[in-house]
């Protein structure tokens, strides 16, 4: 019922013909009183949150939210300069051990370069680009390896391959990270982590975005990322280094977000 039709018999005082005090009478307010609780109000706001689109200063809002908890997760999380560098794989090899490693894989980047585009090829390619994720390679070992270079050519930086050049460059912006968070001056690093992390949340923002358009769906996927970046420091770290990339931050969120949406169901079912 519209909120006229109600207007309409509150002025009325109830259906024409009905005593107020009468128990038709008192079932009728009873009823009417159950429908007002139902009002239009509360239907806009259902459909605002459900149904309309997140306008362009709501996009805002959630692009601040976002950039707002990056910085105050690597806040905590970055290390003093001149404090010992931590590992950016997940092997613990010694120096000497991960200079030989990395200076095999760079003359096998140099064999394969020559080889021209193929399957086999770039599965190859993938192969060593893994093997580098892994290692702890330090400031020395990129200078001496020369490693960052060889990744910088344009056969796998503008690779047709989209995993090898994606992985490719994600190395590379992870070492330059990591070299300017412990050799630049502190002022240098906080204005570089500052514009990075702008630049990160408006990528997730827009990853967050065009999974869900919806206010709700939007604002839920928003708050997901939050939550983990929050309680998983190493996903914020790994964006800033280039190791964690927003695009697959927000597919990870927001697939969990859809399998808990599929298990209220159910419950609520």
């Amino acid at each position: 019922m519209s909120s006229c039709g109600l207007n309409s018999l509150r002025a009325a005082g109830g259906l024409p013909g009905l005593a107020p005090g009468s128990q038709i009478g008192r079932e009728f307010k009873a009823h009417l009183s159950a429908i007002e609780s139902c009002s239009s109000k509360d239907d806009l706001n259902f459909q605002e949150r459900s149904v309309r689109d997140v306008s362009d200063a709501g996009r805002a809002q959630g692009a601040a939210r976002l950039q707002a908890v990056l910085q105050e997760v690597l806040k905590r999380a970055v290390a003093p300069k001149g404090s010992p560098p931590a590992s950016l794989g997940e092997l613990q090899l010694p120096e000497s051990e991960v200079r030989r490693e990395v200076q095999s894989l760079v003359r096998r980047l140099q064999e394969l370069r020559d080889l021209g585009n193929s399957a086999g090829r770039n599965m190859e390619v993938g192969d060593v680009l893994r093997r580098l994720e892994r290692l702890p390679v330090s400031a020395k070992c990129l200078k001496v390896s020369k490693v960052a270079v060889e990744l910088n050519q344009p056969c796998w930086r503008a690779s047709e391959a989209a995993d090898i050049r994606e992985r490719a460059s994600a190395l590379v912006r992870r070492w330059r990270a990591e070299f300017r968070a412990r050799h630049g001056s502190p002022e240098e690093t906080l204005s570089m982590q500052a514009r990075r992390c702008r630049n990160l949340s408006m990528d997730l923002e827009e990853g967050a975005y065009g999974r869900s358009q919806g206010i709700s769906a939007y604002a839920d996927l928003v708050e997901a990322l939050c939550l983990l970046l929050r309680r998983d420091p190493s996903a914020a770290t790994g964006l800033m280094t280039g190791a964690v990339t927003g695009k697959d931050l927000v597919g990870r969120v927001a697939a969990r977000c859809s399998q808990r949406k599929v298990r209220t169901i159910k419950k609520v079912s």
